[in-house]
């Protein structure tokens, strides 16, 4: 073996260890940053706990045609208004997006949906580290409102009210439909907005001629 093919050959595994150390972190990473447009710009975040894609913003229906509350561009909105806003929401033509779940079969309520029983809990308490009256800063998120967020499910005591979290305080309850008094967080079904990283493109490409270049100084 050559002096120049041992040094690709030990570029090559160099090149393998450092692309299987990144997969390693991120299989275990809970909230992936999504560039879906490679424009540097984050757009959602994937939570591989939940198998669910949350768009960046926080507050993205703020100022909508549905946005009816006391003050128009704030983001609170009828629980209906929600739902049409999110239904209709398709960054990129990506469509599927929904208003966070929660599982009405569990009981979870108050200051204790802190598991994957709420989406919305697990956001705050899992992912935001907010506790009980603590309240979260909302990053890597932008917009996120210290207020309640309307979840999707009805309040089954109540076909009236509809289910809410609060992130000012990390309460679950509910809320009347007709009132604009909850937010909308955007939220879809599996890893909607994944694109190849520009970082690992170029990873991809570096290995690609540096195992040509092997091969043709082994072929000499």
């Amino acid at each position: 073996m050559t002096h120049h093919t041992a040094h690709l050959g030990r570029l090559c595994r160099s090149l393998l260890t450092v692309t299987l150390l990144a997969s390693a972190w991120s299989a275990h990473a809970v909230l992936q940053p999504r560039d879906h447009n490679l424009d540097t710009v984050t757009d959602g975040y994937y939570d591989t706990v939940l198998d669910l894609t949350w768009w960046a913003d926080a507050n993205a229906a703020a100022g909508a045609s549905q946005d009816d509350g006391f003050i128009t561009n704030d983001g609170y909105m009828s629980w209906q208004n929600a739902n049409n806003w999110v239904a209709n929401f398709k960054p990129f033509g990506i469509g599927g997006w929904r208003l966070p779940s929660i599982d009405v079969s569990s009981s979870c309520n108050g200051y204790g949906c802190d598991s994957t029983a709420s989406e919305l809990g697990h956001m705050y308490h899992g992912n935001l580290g907010g506790t009980p009256n603590s309240g979260v800063g909302g990053a890597p998120f932008t917009g996120l409102v210290p207020g309640q967020y309307w979840a999707g499910q009805l309040n089954l005591l109540d076909l009236d009210q509809a289910v809410t979290f609060d992130f000012s305080d990390g309460y679950q309850d509910a809320d009347f439909k007709a009132e604009p008094v909850g937010a909308v967080w955007a939220v879809a079904r599996g890893d909607v907005l994944a694109v190849p990283e520009p970082g690992s493109i170029a990873l991809s490409a570096v290995g690609v001629l540096t195992l040509l270049g092997w091969a043709r100084a082994r072929r000499r």
